[in-house]
């Protein structure tokens, strides 16, 4: 799309100066083309102008040409209308015939690198947004097993730890139905057997 619209700006702006600089070259005041073309070449992103009139012969060369890859390249023609004056009374109810005469050429070349900071600057961005999702997703995550799976073994180890202490009393009070659960329901069956063992004695 940004492509798009630099090629849509180039056009336009050779297109822009073609029509401009009709009259200049139809008339070969060198001058006027150079204040032409030299104008054009303050503007954004514009390296190179050139205008060419009839043979191609050069009326205006300025600014730096680049290498293909750092540039765009637009030309358009320089046209003129040609009239047929075959009868005064032609003219005057306006029925003569006009053609377009290609008179010149212009030649503009359009930097890149206004174009590729713009797809730089964008992809910097899709990088941060990434880097954010990611790191998001990754504290998601870990919040997520510390509370699911945190709380659980936490609860076991406490309980393992009073027994190691002698409080053959405890239990473990987890109630899922996940393998931690399981763990919890076994080691309670373990403890009560041991209060069995320990009353039967």
């Amino acid at each position: 799309a940004l492509l798009a619209e630099f090629d849509e700006r180039g056009a336009l702006l050779a297109n822009g100066l073609a029509s401009g600089s009709s009259y200049w070259v139809l008339t070969g005041d060198k001058p006027g083309i150079a204040g032409l073309a030299e104008n054009v070449l303050t503007q954004k992103d514009i390296s190179f102008c050139e205008i060419t009139g009839q043979g191609g012969a050069v009326l205006f060369s300025g600014g730096t040409k680049l290498r293909d890859a750092q540039a765009r390249q637009y030309n358009a023609p320089i046209v003129t209308n040609k009239t047929d004056k075959k009868t005064d009374e032609m003219l005057f109810f306006n029925a003569a015939k006009t053609e377009t005469e290609e008179i010149g050429r212009v030649y503009l070349e359009l930097s890149l690198k206004t174009l590729e900071d713009k797809l730089g600057r964008a992809w910097n961005v899709v990088a941060v947004i990434i880097s954010v999702s990611i790191s998001f997703a990754f504290l998601a995550g870990s919040m997520l097993v510390r509370f699911v799976l945190g709380r659980p073994i936490k609860s076991l180890v406490l309980g393992i730890a009073r027994i190691g202490k002698g409080e053959f009393s405890t239990r473990i009070a987890l109630q899922s139905g996940d393998e931690l659960g399981q763990l919890a329901a076994a080691f309670n069956r373990m403890l009560e057997n041991i209060d069995d063992l320990s009353l039967a004695q």
